[in-house]
């Protein structure tokens, strides 16, 4: 599967149990009166929002990002921390974080990594 597609539940990393409708606290009852209702809209109008605002500030950043990259400032810090921020909504930024941490990791190794002693000297 490449990073591009966007797996279905079940797939890979994913629990299933994360697309199951048990853990809503409305009821049918709830719903069947007027409050119920308004707080079940109310809810759905919060999550659009909330993804609405992660989305703006997560995609911010990452402009942010790429522009300190040729102008002064951490540009690859504001990358990351975009691909954080949208990592909370997206599951392709998730990924791509994911990534980004491994070749961090693989850098920091390769920087730390002692010299084998020369045996010519």
């Amino acid at each position: 599967m490449t990073m591009d597609e966007n797996p279905g539940p079940g797939a890979g990393d994913i629990d299933p149990s994360a697309f199951s409708l048990e853990d809503v606290k409305l009821t049918v009852e709830d719903l069947a009166t007027p409050r119920g209702r308004f707080r079940g809209v109310l809810g759905v109008i919060w999550r659009s929002t909330r993804r609405l605002a992660v989305t703006l500030v997560g995609f911010a950043l990452l402009l942010l990002g790429v522009a300190m990259i040729v102008l002064p400032g951490p540009g690859l810090l504001v990358i990351i921390a975009g691909l954080a921020v949208l990592a909370t909504e997206y599951i392709w930024a998730r990924r791509l974080l994911m990534a980004a941490k491994a070749r961090a990791e693989a850098a920091k190794t390769k920087l730390l990594r002692k010299p084998k002693p020369d045996d010519n000297k």
